[in-house]
């Protein structure tokens, strides 16, 4: 997955506990480190599976966007499945 790199001088420094935390919120996967949350582990799933969801649209759709703006109206077949 991620490559590990020496921290560079532009990166914020903080301590692991929060970076961890604010990993886990990010993806939906804090339910436990929250101590006020209410939510079910059920719902908990959802919610992660529904950001997730999220995610690969915008990144599908900006790939499509990225490539619609390279093409130049250029004579094309069928892409290849491959």
């Amino acid at each position: 997955m991620a490559t590990t790199q020496p921290p560079s001088k532009n990166r914020l420094r903080t301590n692991s506990k929060s970076r961890t935390h604010a990993l886990a919120q990010h993806f939906g996967y804090d339910g436990l480190i929250n101590s006020n949350n209410e939510l079910s582990l059920t719902k908990r799933y959802l919610n992660s599976q529904q950001l997730q969801y999220q995610c690969e649209q915008s990144n599908i759709e900006t790939i499509f966007k990225l490539t619609y703006d390279e093409c130049n109206n250029e004579t094309t077949t069928e892409p290849d499945p491959d």
